[in-house]
């Protein structure tokens, strides 16, 4: 309805114009509350750039004319730009396009992309770029171009590698480029200086610098103990001796300090009583390390036969009579008598007859008793009756066998002896003879198990009681007297070869030794045989054994060693007091090897050192184990 009425109006408007009517100016269509009716008028566009483009729009009703800017678009085709103006206005769309053809494109140049480096092996380098516009085959495609090569050099120390930077610059089109090569350059050795020892007590430790990187250092050195004594009263020497190695070289400096005397080690010199006929010793004490004696054994002088009273026997033929008296000292010595018989003038016919018995013996001692005998006078009448039988007598005790060794070799401890029998008394002579009584024979005794031997002075928890026990089990050794062992004695060389002689069964010498301090009636004297031919032992020399020597811890493991055929052990040097050519050298090898020894503590073996009944007896048991080689 609005529309039509603007129509109308606008008619009306136009006729009296043409007619030359004069009316009245229409009012616009805002007057009216009515919206514009717009078309497009003319479109200008911006000749230079045709980036802008204005619109003549007019209202067709109100002949309102108003201007606005369009909305540009650009789109390219081929050969041609095409340029779109365009206008939205009160929901009319206004548009208009201009064309105009494609400028011919510029010559890009050439663009060359990352340069190329190639170094040579004298470290010289050349450069080349391709352009990537070109063809192929175009001359101007690849540039090449030698480089111009620069240094930067790092050295090497003894501590750091080094090396050296090369540097190559090329110009291609104008452009500079570069690159870089590194070599290393190998690590230098150190070369030391001699280093200095410093000494701080009983530690070292090494100053030392390099000469080529000027680096100094610092290092703990490896310290070696050795301690020497030339005797117990004179002053020792720790030798220190600090090694290190340096850039494979071993350096080393020694440094001494003056010990305090160590003073003697007592050890008990076992004694032994007197017997009847041998003289016994006192008990003294020797140092254990250097053997010196400090307290003199001496001797006690031999007590002398306690003769009983006589016993008179008559013998199985029941008219021969013999005298006898028994040592009362236990010694098993008896002294025979002479006896004489004297028969009465008239024996009378009875078949036995009282005769007078007459003892003289070698002492001036003489004994007188009846005794009765067969008559010889009687004539064909009942059997002569006969003495008693005598009752079992032990056999007379033989001389006792080898003493235990004590620590200085002395006469041999005087074996348990059975009570001297006595003869029976002489039966009262009945009024008329009759058959004398037979005494009645003792019951064998039940055989028992034999108990463990003890000693008084062993311990069973001390290390050498299972040895103590295996060693006199064995008749090796059965103590020194009086239920002791004496662990701590020391013992001699005669002492030491009689225990290994007796271990080996104590086979009978049949040789003659070759030694003059040997007597041939010493306790020691066959042991020394054997360990002779054996090759166990070869003496102090040539002619002497020194068995009174007392056997040093190297003696003792020497004799061991050759008694076992003398096994060869590969094994580390163990002890710092055992060189490698000392003479026992192998042989501790082979007990340490064996278990038989683990040093005297402190890494050392003390080879000079007495050797204790204790230490021999535990040696010798070790060395019998299967274990040992």
């Amino acid at each position: 309805m609005k529309r039509l009425l603007c129509l109308l109006l606008a008619v009306v408007f136009a006729c009296s114009n043409m007619l030359g009517m004069t009316v009245f100016a229409l009012a616009s269509c805002e007057d009216i509350g009515e919206t514009h009716n717009m078309e497009a008028v003319s479109f200008e566009w911006n000749e230079f750039t045709y980036a802008s483009c204005v619109v003549n729009v007019r209202c067709i009703v109100c002949d309102v004319t108003e201007v606005h800017e369009c909305t540009i678009t650009r789109s390219e085709t081929a050969g041609e730009i095409l340029y779109t103006a365009t206008l939205h206005l009160n929901g009319q769309t206004f548009s208009t396009t201009h064309s105009e053809p494609l400028p011919p494109p510029p010559d890009p140049g050439h663009s060359y992309g990352s340069p190329v480096f190639t170094w040579n092996d004298d470290n010289t380098a050349s450069a080349s770029v391709v352009c990537s516009h070109c063809a192929e085959d175009a001359a101007e495609r690849t540039l090449t171009a030698a480089c111009t090569v620069t240094q930067n050099t790092t050295p090497a120390s003894c501590g750091s590698v080094g090396e050296t930077v090369y540097i190559a610059e090329a110009v291609l089109d104008g452009v500079t480029y570069s690159d870089t090569r590194t070599v290393a350059i190998p690590m230098l050795d150190h070369v030391f200086t001699a280093p200095e020892f410093i000494w701080d007590e009983d530690t070292c430790e090494v100053f030392y610098s390099c000469t080529v990187g000027g680096e100094q250092y610092r290092d703990a050195c490896t310290v070696a103990k050795k301690t020497e004594y030339t005797s117990c009263t004179e002053p020792g020497t720790l030798t220190l001796t600090a090694s290190v190695t340096i850039g494979g070289n071993t350096y080393a400096d020694k440094t001494e300090h003056v010990l305090e005397p160590r003073g003697h080690s007592e050890a008990r010199l076992a004694g032994n009583p007197a017997t009847c006929t041998e003289p016994g010793l006192t008990d003294g004490i020797v140092c254990s390390v250097c053997g010196e004696i400090l307290k003199a054994q001496t001797e006690i002088a031999a007590s002398g036969h306690n003769w009983g009273a006589a016993v008179l026997e008559i013998g199985e033929d029941g008219t021969t009579v013999s005298a006898y008296r028994g040592c009362e000292n236990e010694c098993g010595a008896r002294m025979d008598g002479t006896v004489t018989v004297t028969y009465p003038d008239d024996p009378g016919t009875d078949p036995t007859t009282a005769v007078t018995a007459s003892a003289v013996f070698p002492d001036g001692f003489t004994v007188e008793t009846t005794l009765m005998l067969p008559n010889p006078e009687a004539g064909d009448e009942p059997d002569t009756p006969t003495a008693p039988e005598t009752p079992d007598v032990p056999d007379t005790p033989t001389a006792p066998e080898t003493p235990d060794v004590p620590d200085t070799p002395t006469a041999p401890e005087t074996p348990d002896v059975p009570d001297t029998p006595t003869a029976p008394e002489t039966p009262d002579v009945p009024d008329t003879p009759t058959a004398p009584e037979i005494p009645a024979v003792p019951a064998e005794p039940t055989p028992s198990e034999p108990e463990t031997p003890t000693f008084d002075d062993v311990s069973t928890d001390s290390y050498y009681y299972d040895a103590v026990i295996w060693a006199d089990v064995n008749g090796i050794t059965h103590g020194t007297g009086d239920g002791m062992f004496s662990p701590d004695g020391i013992c001699t060389r005669a002492q030491v070869v009689t225990m290994l002689w007796r271990a080996a069964g104590a086979p009978k010498a049949e040789h003659a030794h070759p030694f003059t301090d040997v007597p041939a009636d010493a306790y020691y004297a066959d042991a020394v045989v054997w360990a002779s031919r054996m090759g166990i032992t070869a003496g102090t020399s040539d002619t002497t054994f020194s068995p009174e020597l007392l056997c040093t811890r190297a003696q003792i493991v020497t004799l061991l060693w050759r008694a076992a055929g003398c096994p060869a052990v590969s094994a580390a040097d163990a002890f710092a007091d055992v060189t490698a050519d000392a003479y026992y050298a192998d042989a501790v090898a082979w007990a340490v090897a064996g278990g038989i020894t683990h040093g005297t503590g402190d890494g050392v073996f003390s080879p000079d050192m007495a050797c204790t009944r204790a230490q021999i007896v535990t040696f010798m048991y070790r060395a019998a184990l299967p274990s040992v080689g």
